[in-house]
């Protein structure tokens, strides 16, 4: 995964999905619109979804940069 779809996705779901939900759970409610459970319901479930891509992909992430730091320090001695 590049940087910018990282980037992108971790945004999406730490950010705008949330606010969204949220905004969409506040107008559903107020209006008594239709099928606004369901919906609120599946578009969490999609950001939660997006979550664990961000912490599986930032995990790599680390364990890598963790890799290539204790490589250097080995190559040192």
């Amino acid at each position: 995964m590049t940087n910018k779809v990282y980037d992108t996705v971790k945004d999406l779901s730490l950010l705008w999905m949330p606010a969204g939900i949220t905004l969409l759970g506040v107008i559903w409610t107020a209006w008594g619109l239709p099928y606004g459970e369901p919906i609120l319901t599946t578009l969490a479930g999609v950001n939660a979804f997006f979550g664990a891509v961000v912490k599986y992909y930032k995990s790599r992430y680390d364990k890598a940069q963790n890799e290539d730091t204790s490589g250097e320090t080995n190559d040192k001695n």
